[in-house]
Formats: structure tokens, sequence, C-alpha cells
């Protein structure tokens, strides 16, 4: 996290609050970190797991 400048994109990574089995989105962004496919919290690897671990909605810990 971050502070945000005046004018900055703000981005959401939706595998942090999701759970439903079966869902994602195809993302859009063309940033080079991108996963292009984003997917519930279950499909996140244990490195992102791990560096979002204080960002994760309360219900998927």
């Amino acid at each position: 996290m971050k502070n945000i400048e005046e004018g900055e994109e703000v981005t959401f990574d939706y595998s942090t609050s999701e759970s439903e089995n079966g869902w994602y989105l195809k993302c859009h962004c063309k940033n080079k970190n991108c996963r292009r496919i984003v997917r519930s919290y279950m499909h996140l690897s244990a490195e992102l797991k791990l560096k979002y671990r204080d960002f994760i909605s309360e219900y998927l810990k």
C-alpha cells in the first residue's frame, strides 16, 4: 500500500475479496505484472497470499 497522488490510477486485486469457486475475469490493464486472468482467493499463489495477507477480506482468512 502507498499514498495515492492526485490523478493517479487506483487499482484493486479482486482475488483479495472473491471466494466463489469458478469465478474469474479477464484483465486488460496491460501492466507488465498482470496475471491476465484474475481468479478467486483460493487460486492465488502462496507467495501472493503472504504478500497480501494484511489486505485480504476477513471472511477469506
